[in-house]
């Protein structure tokens, strides 16, 4: 093997990794074997109402994944949600008045249309956010912030939708949410079919 070519193969082998693409591997068998690919979702948003996570009214990062703030799980694979870390920010503006309580995580179902009342068809994840971490006032503002998190695992089948679930009722003031799930998507060959409505 000459010096050329085992410095290309060590050049791809060093990109592979770095990428972090799912590897394939060859067992004994032949048969193919598609690694867990790592894989990180980040739902956020303004709390414009009591639930639900609008758009942006005020500066914030861009949001990974778009506007949409939705994954579906690829069909033949299942997505394994290690864990979930969310952070919320309120900020308390007189005469808007503070929430009564935030509850943050992650809701999975199938998409089957607004009007559709299959039983089981979404399952959230959502924990209370309590002891927030109040600053001093400051040009009549009051800046709280609160973090949770979830431990998985959570199993989410392929076909299903993934977002950001969010509730913050009894009060009107500006809330921003952000919600990490970090997990990994793996091979699934015994996902149910999705429900039909009707």
């Amino acid at each position: 093997m000459t010096r050329r070519w085992k410095l290309i193969t060590a050049s791809a082998v060093a990109g592979l990794l770095i990428v972090g693409v799912a590897a394939v591997v060859a067992p004994s068998s032949g048969n193919a074997v598609l690694l867990p690919q790592p894989i990180t979702l980040t739902f956020a948003g303004e709390l414009t109402g009591g639930e639900g996570l609008g758009n942006f009214t005020s500066p914030h990062p861009p949001i990974e994944g778009g506007v949409n703030r939705t994954y579906t799980v690829p069909r033949g694979q299942r997505l394994v949600i290690d864990s979930v870390y969310v952070e919320a920010e309120e900020f308390v503006v007189a005469p808007y008045s503070g929430r009564s309580g935030i509850q943050a995580g992650v809701v999975s179902g199938y998409d089957l249309g607004k009007n559709c009342a299959f039983p089981g068809w979404e399952r959230d994840y959502g924990v209370t956010l309590t002891n927030p971490v109040s600053q001093p006032p400051e040009d009549n503002i009051t800046q709280k912030q609160f973090y949770a998190t979830i431990p998985g695992p959570i199993f989410v089948e392929g076909g299903r939708t993934v977002s950001g679930l969010a509730l913050a009722p009894g009060g009107d003031d500006v809330v921003w949410m952000h919600v990490v799930a970090h997990g990994h998507l793996e091979v699934s060959l015994v996902n149910p079919s999705p429900p039909t409505c009707g």
